[in-house]
Formats: structure tokens, sequence, C-alpha cells
């Protein structure tokens, strides 16, 4: 139990930080344009109803595109 408070702990640490770097990779990367930078919707709620390994799939394209996130402890 007590890991998967910290899993959520770490997870809403990050959501702003994971947010933005999505959108950065988006943009620099994918080659979206820059309407992805100011939309309104958010690209994690996208992601986590569009693909069971949402998780999985954000954090490798954080990781690749030289993004990190934060440590809690």
């Amino acid at each position: 139990m007590q890991t998967m408070l910290r899993w959520l702990a770490w997870l809403n640490f990050n959501l702003v930080n994971m947010e933005g770097s999505l959108r950065r990779a988006s943009q620099d990367i994918l080659r979206l344009g820059k309407e992805i930078l100011f939309s309104s919707q958010s690209l994690l709620d996208a992601m986590r109803s569009s693909f069971p390994d949402w998780l999985e799939r954000i954090l490798r394209v954080i990781y690749n595109s030289g993004g990190a996130l934060a440590a809690l402890y």
C-alpha cells in the first residue's frame, strides 16, 4: 500500500512537468506546430484515454527527448 501511495505522490508531483515535456517534445520532435503548445486539451489525458501503457509511453518520450522528472525523496 505504501508503494502505491508513493507512486501516486510522485505522479501528482510531476504532472505539470510531464505535460510540459510532452508539449515540448510534440512541437520539437514531432513538428506538430506551435498550436500544440497552447492547446487547452491535456496531452496527458489524451494519452491516458488512448493507450493502456500510457505511462510507459510518456516516460519514454520525456527521457528520450532529453527531459527528466523530479524525484520526491
